[in-house]
């Protein structure tokens, strides 16, 4: 009788560890009787991806005990990560980059001489997704695509948040769409403050205070969470996009006036797919 209770405790056990809460919360999410929302078919995609990928280590790990190596090998692993910089800019002589925090998650943000002499770490707490934080500076501040917060935030040089300005918005321009949006930001020569978002293509022009004054063009891109860095041109005619999921830069003329208003995450839905199904299609030799 002890061995059969025993037997229902590890069963009841197994039953409620995190990753079986998991997989039976995304079962019962793809067969609900509600209709997913956009939201929540990225969140139940992100999520998938994350518990294949916690099984995969646990099957690698199984029960033994790390060893001095591997302990060695992941501790150096950590430090390689928090060294990482995502992204650098200069101002006024002097240097800006983000790294990973120093504790814990998240960036933080560093100014350095422009030889890298008295690096002193000035903003902390930031929050972005697949690695990515754009810092720019320029006579204006240091200017933040908080991704994860769908948020452009300002800073003066000693990291004293200034202004921010966005939310996370899917069926409108003034917002920022996807999970994890504005990627890049970028300067024109007139002080405006430029957004780049993933998944959708979408450049946007700000003024410095966060005030929306157009769309600066939009790029038909492979959907995923990728840097998106952008440069402008000294007129502000053109915008130039790097699109690493082709290795190639695009060159981007200003949006007409209508597109301003018609151009957003879930109209661009259809065309992304229908372009991606032809992509492939040609691929296979099938597209004529």
């Amino acid at each position: 009788a002890s061995e059969e209770a025993s037997d229902e405790a590890a069963d009841e056990s197994a039953d409620t560890a995190p990753l079986s809460k998991l997989a039976r919360w995304l079962s019962a999410r793809a067969t609900g009787q509600s209709a997913d929302t956009t939201r929540d078919t990225a969140l139940r995609d992100s999520l998938v991806q994350q518990l294949k990928m916690y099984e995969q280590m646990l099957e690698s790990q199984g029960e033994a005990e790390l060893t001095e190596e591997q302990i060695e090998q992941r501790v150096d692993s950590s430090i390689s990560y928090k060294m990482r910089v995502a992204s650098i800019s200069e101002a006024d002589g002097e240097v800006f980059f983000a790294t990973g925090a120093k504790k814990g998650y998240g960036f933080a943000v560093w100014r350095a001489t422009r030889h890298f002499d008295n690096a002193t770490e000035i903003i902390t707490g930031l929050s972005g997704c697949c690695g990515q934080m754009d810092v720019q500076a320029c006579c204006d501040g240091i200017f933040v695509a908080e991704n994860s917060r769908h948020r452009v935030a300002s800073f003066d040089r000693d990291g004293n948040e200034q202004s921010d300005w966005g939310s996370g918005d899917r069926d409108t321009v003034e917002g920022f769409a996807s999970c994890c949006n504005p990627m890049n930001v970028a300067f024109g020569a007139d002080g405006s403050v430029y957004t780049a978002e993933s998944k959708i293509g979408r450049v946007k022009k700000y003024t410095k205070e966060g005030v929306l004054t157009g769309l600066g063009g939009k790029v038909d891109l492979i959907p995923g969470c990728d840097k998106v860095t952008i440069a402008v041109s000294p007129a502000g005619e053109r915008v130039y996009m790097m699109d690493i999921t082709r290795n190639h830069i695009v060159v981007l003329e200003q949006a007409a006036e209508g597109e301003q208003l018609a151009y957003t995450e879930q109209s661009a839905g259809t065309a992304q797919t229908d372009s991606m199904v032809q992509r492939l299609l040609d691929a296979l030799g099938g597209g004529e």
